[in-house]
């Protein structure tokens, strides 16, 4: 297939499975918005977890299924894609700007057709209801879709970016690999910049108008696709993998050199992918209070232009001039995954101050300074304040350990990360040592994480117990003075 051909292959199945998503998104997007708090934070879970989960395991695990089958393998891919991108809809209209026109506006306008009276243009009427919010969830689909890489690539289906990394890794030269991809960035620019307009001038807070109850049958048809979805997206590629990873484990416990080449794989993954999730998280941090709203999103042009653009670019700055002294460190793997974590940061920064009580919070952290800090209240604040960050922190950092173009273009030599090895062997399939090597490199750093995790309340109390213990109480009288 030709490159103009994959482009255009890539832009029609990314339309297309944008169209089809939108209903479901809408229809999820305001059944959760029924949901009470602690339910909908459960809903929230499963809906996301289609989304989280390594996209690297899933097409691993159905590769084989649909080998040699060229139209097999092209609706498999776009019905998975398909599972996986709805979550993103609906999340985006979750936090959507309101609708510039309220329902009780709306049905004013009904009124007054009725009586005869012009209330102005239908379409500018029906852009202010519906159209103006859900462009960015309907851009931000599209530009998944777009950019889609490792399904596409470990299905053997069409994808820009799966045949320019093909070419590039197969010795096409960078300028000319560079000059294909300005093709697809300059779509993806077309698309985003009147996406970033729109949400510049977005006036007004968070929307907080409640729709109508869904209908009954929507609600089961919601429950019905997470269900669908959690199954043929994570639990079937979950069984599959690990069903053949248990009799190889057993052997790679006894193959110490294996476990010392493990070891490193994961230290340096993880060590690369903490450094840029945090750097990006405090750029996100930093940028949003000190710039105004335009200035801060075109900081995120960058990374929305996919890890493949960013990866090429980079490798093509630090080869040439007076950067070439830092291409083979971990500084270009670094800044390259920064850059594209850095939107995604952005979003969940914009996502906790919506989610996250504010009443709550400060009532928690009074309880806290009145009680004396004592367990409960510290737990409380935890839970509340810090927790939700926390995750967010790691959820960025586990993108960036995901992330198999940026590694494989930016990796310097002698520190290949073990997602880009597996991504190499994956494309010849299924194996019980590559599977137990799959679920150790992506088990650990999770189990790594969630022990931290919980570590974190209990170290935080020996610390307040120690300090309490030294600090003597004002509630104790005062030494008498010894007398002469």
């Amino acid at each position: 297939m030709t490159w103009l051909s994959a482009c255009g292959w890539t832009l029609f199945r990314s339309v297309l499975l944008t169209l089809l998503a939108w209903p479901v998104s809408s229809a999820l997007a305001e059944h959760l918005r029924h949901i009470p708090g602690p339910r909908r934070s459960l809903g929230l879970l499963l809906l996301l977890a289609p989304f989280l989960f390594p996209e690297l395991v899933t097409g691993y695990a159905y590769a084989p299924w649909v080998a040699g089958l060229p139209w097999s393998a092209e609706g498999l891919c776009c019905l998975l894609l398909w599972l996986r991108i709805i979550p993103i809809g609906a999340v985006t209209l979750l936090i959507a700007p309101p609708a510039g026109v309220s329902a009780s506006a709306w049905h004013l306008r009904q009124l007054l057709r009725r009586t005869g009276r012009n209330p102005g243009s239908p379409l500018r009427w029906i852009w202010e209801r519906s159209v103006r919010r859900s462009v960015p969830a309907l851009g931000l689909m599209w530009f998944v879709l777009f950019q889609e890489f490792e399904l596409a690539a470990l299905l053997k289906t069409v994808s820009w970016a799966d045949w320019l990394f093909v070419a590039q890794v197969g010795g096409l030269p960078l300028s000319t690999s560079w000059r294909l991809a300005v093709l697809p960035l300059l779509g993806e620019l077309v698309v985003l910049l009147p996406i970033l307009l729109l949400v510049t001038r977005s006036t007004g807070g968070w929307s907080r108008e409640i729709p109508p109850p869904p209908h009954p049958l929507i609600a089961w048809m919601c429950r019905g696709y997470l269900a669908a979805a959690i199954l043929l997206v994570c639990v079937v590629p979950i069984v599959l993998m690990l069903r053949t990873s248990w009799s190889a484990l057993s052997a790679h416990l006894l193959q110490r050199l294996q476990w010392a080449g493990l070891g490193r794989e994961l230290v340096g993954g993880v060590g690369v992918a903490t450094c840029a999730g945090g750097l990006a998280w405090w750029l996100a941090d930093q940028i949003r209070p000190r710039a105004g709203w335009s200035a801060r999103w075109l900081w995120l042009i960058p990374g929305c232009c996919g890890s493949l653009v960013v990866g090429l670019t980079l490798v093509n700055l630090f080869q040439r001039g007076w950067l070439n002294f830092a291409y083979d460190t971990p500084l270009p793997w670094i800044l390259g995954l920064t850059i594209l974590l850095l939107p995604r940061a952005a979003l969940l920064q914009v996502w906790l101050q919506r989610i996250r009580p504010g009443s709550p919070v400060h009532t928690a952290r009074m309880t806290a300074a009145m009680a004396g800090r004592n367990a409960a209240s510290r737990g409380l604040v935890w839970r509340l304040e810090h927790l939700p960050a926390c995750l967010a922190v790691g959820l960025v950092c586990w993108w960036g350990y995901l992330d198999v173009t940026t590694a494989y273009l930016l990796n310097p030599t002698g520190m290949v990360p073990g997602i880009v090895r597996l991504y190499n062997f994956m494309h010849y399939g299924r194996s019980a040592a590559l599977s137990a090597e799959a679920a150790v490199l992506l088990l650990t750093p999770l189990i790594g994480a969630l022990a931290v995790l919980s570590l974190v309340p209990l170290l935080s109390g020996m610390f307040a117990r120690r300090q309490r213990t030294n600090t003597p109480s004002d509630s104790q009288p005062p030494a008498e003075p010894e007398s002469a």
